[in-house]
């Protein structure tokens, strides 16, 4: 009795599986658009804990490259930037002086000149204070020099500052977008060259299942078409919802891995079809589609 019960049910299970080989439409495999994240400068990994299948947030933080040394050469640009912002406020500070001591002499200049007119004082007396005026004149505008050239110097060093900040952005290896971790390239403690892969990624949130069909299925399946997709289960196969959001406009040759109902077709065309995700759906994995259920 129990055999014969068993019997019955891989009966039923093998007609359920030819009943929906009979009526699947297309094949595929279930596909996310992958980006593979590569170093963008070189170094030793020093902190590279995700783990495969981990998932990741937009711009989180997924490795570090050593900063030691380019942190060296930033802070030996900061010590300059600072001896010359000390040289500056030392330049500005003697300016000062120079220009209260000018305005004065300016004053005396133009009291004694007036007195010179009237005939009450000497000429080598008024020429002193103009000879002063002169000195001065010089060195406020030799400050005034000094002054912006210590400014360009700053300035450049602030530009190299930049650059540095930006090579050490760049040994904070983060994730482009918001998905889960498929592939690592590297490990901790490995040296990483420029453009060097470090991990693939891929947002299983857009996963869609990409199929093929042939030119006389085309006049029955249109965009935002809701379709069936049968998965492989534990009990046998497993429905699921999907909608058409794609359809090539060019045919290609059938893809070795894929078989399509008419296989004498040597041209199909790819579409792609939105599926809600879930745990049971891995990239890669095949798939069968019903273009209307029966």
């Amino acid at each position: 009795m129990r055999r014969i019960f068993i019997f019955i049910i891989v009966l039923i299970v093998l007609n359920a599986c030819e009943k929906y080989d009979k009526v699947s439409d297309a094949y595929g495999n279930f596909e996310s658009d992958e980006i593979i994240v590569s170093s963008e400068t070189i170094g030793i990994l020093q902190d590279f804990q995700v783990l495969e299948g981990d998932a990741v947030q937009k711009n989180q933080i997924i490795a570090v490259i050593d900063t030691t040394q380019i942190n060296l050469q930033k802070r030996e640009l900061e010590l300059k930037l600072a001896l010359i912002k000390i040289k500056q406020a030392k330049v500005k500070s003697d300016r000062d002086v120079i220009a209260i001591e000018l305005a004065k002499v300016e004053k005396d200049v133009e009291k004694n000149t007036i007195l010179y007119n009237a005939g009450a004082l000497a000429l080598d007396i008024l020429e002193n204070y103009q000879y002063k005026e002169d000195v001065l004149q010089v060195q406020y505008s030799s400050s005034l020099l000094n002054f912006s050239s210590l400014d360009s110097e700053k300035k450049q060093l602030e530009i190299e500052i930049e650059k540095i900040n930006h090579e050490i952005s760049k040994c904070y290896i983060k994730a482009p977008i918001s998905g889960n971790v498929l592939t690592k390239y590297a490990q901790r403690g490995e040296l990483v060259t420029l453009g060097k892969p470090v991990i693939k990624m891929a947002n299983l949130a857009d996963i869609y299942l990409k199929a093929y069909v042939t030119q006389t299925q085309l006049s029955s399946i249109a965009l935002n078409q809701s379709v069936t997709i049968l998965i492989d289960d534990i009990s046998g196969l497993r429905e699921l919802t999907g909608q058409i959001s794609f359809i090539s406009s060019k045919s290609e040759f059938t893809p070795k891995t894929i078989q399509t109902r008419d296989e004498r077709a040597n041209l199909v065309y790819a579409i792609k079809i939105k599926v809600e995700y879930e745990e049971a759906i891995k990239i890669g994995m095949p798939a069968e589609v019903l273009f209307k259920r029966k």
